[in-house]
């Protein structure tokens, strides 16, 4: 568990490629799953999704209540600043 700015994030070990975003004062989570390129066959539409090298990063507000995009970007681009991802490429299905 690491906290930096205004997000938590969040990695268990029983749970492996998967990372969570938080952020406390609006109540956000990001579930991100971290896949390889050429094991990924299904993106649901309205997705929010990253590539970056050859590891796709899939980013799902599990939030029961948080539905702001804009918000959602931010705390999606303070990740890839966070893990070092300078280069990855933001896209929506």
């Amino acid at each position: 568990m690491r906290r930096e700015e205004n997000y938590l994030l969040l990695s268990y070990r029983d749970i492996p490629d998967v990372d969570f975003i938080c952020q406390c004062e609006t109540g956000m989570r990001i579930k991100v799953s971290v896949k390889d390129r050429n094991n990924v066959y299904f993106l649901s539409a309205g997705t929010l999704y990253g590539i970056a090298e050859r590891f796709v990063f899939i980013f799902e507000n599990v939030s029961a209540s948080f539905r702001e995009t804009e918000e959602m970007l931010k705390a999606i681009n303070w990740y890839r600043s966070f893990k070092g991802l300078y280069r990855m490429e933001i896209m929506c299905l």
